[in-house]
């Protein structure tokens, strides 16, 4: 769903006045700072840091630690941006990564429908009862779980009550279970769905689920790839940026500082 006009104004405003809020408490920071270190009431802080040595290595390493954490936010957002905006999906060693974002195949819609689907699974594969029941189960999934697919070409052979993704008539992968083969056309259902899908072509039959699931993962990726994760994470991207700036000067500052105590006091001893 496209945001309105209003959300776009109202994400605008809340931009401006958290960058503006970030910006106003930089100035106040490094202003307050330089009087402090003017007026000689930061001195104590830069003797005892020089007497610590030490404590630069966990110095770097906090650096090092928050400007990664950085890269990532950044990374992931501009990743959930492009995928986004392309419309492509997202690709790990040449295998189809997609992430469920609906309920349709967590269970099943009523016993009823759980006693019919797994018969006629035990019917189709020729195996037991049970083995059906655990082949339908094994095959079914929760919003957040991220699943592995394989692209399939247009003459491949589609076998029933597997699982494939296929793309409908507004550009979305549906991911659900094949349950019937007609003259031309396929027929597609969520086990925790009312109904059949709309008819399916061949040609938009992409990919076939090959068993591979991650649960819970996905909840991350939903998130950086919506349009409100993005806008929060180039926001979280900006709250690192701007404290290491801040972070940075205040150091600069104190260096600054303490060379004036150590000339003032080799001056002292002359």
């Amino acid at each position: 769903m496209k945001p309105s006009m209003i959300t776009i104004i109202a994400l605008l405003v809340v931009s401006i006045l958290v960058v503006g809020l970030m910006v106003f408490a930089y100035i106040q920071i490094i202003k307050s700072t330089k009087v402090l270190s003017k007026n000689g009431l930061l001195d104590k802080e830069c003797l005892e840091e020089k007497k610590h040595k030490d404590h630069k290595l966990g110095t770097i390493l906090i650096n090092v630690l928050s400007i990664s954490l950085c890269a990532i936010v950044v990374s992931f957002s501009g990743m959930g941006l492009y995928y986004k905006l392309s419309g492509e999906q997202f690709t790990i060693n040449k295998k189809t990564t997609l992430v469920i974002a609906t309920n349709s195949m967590e269970d099943y819609v009523s016993d009823e429908y759980k006693s019919i689907l797994i018969k006629n699974v035990e019917e189709y594969k020729e195996c037991t009862y049970e083995e059906a029941s655990n082949s339908v189960k094994s095959s079914q999934f929760a919003p957040g779980d991220m699943l592995q697919f394989t692209e399939i070409s247009k003459d491949e052979e589609l076998e029933l009550y597997n699982i494939y993704g296929y793309k409908n008539k507004k550009g979305q992968i549906i991911v659900h279970r094949l349950v019937a083969i007609k003259d031309g056309y396929y027929i597609f259902r969520g086990d925790n769905t009312y109904g059949n899908d709309n008819r399916v072509t061949r040609d938009q039959i992409l990919y076939q689920y090959n068993n591979n699931k991650l649960t819970y993962v996905g909840h991350f990726v939903l998130f950086a790839s919506s349009g409100f994760g993005i806008y929060s994470l180039f926001i979280v991207a900006a709250i690192f940026v701007m404290s290491d700036v801040a972070k940075h000067e205040y150091t600069k500052i104190k260096k600054d500082r303490l060379k004036v105590i150590e000339e003032d006091s080799n001056y002292e001893n002359k």
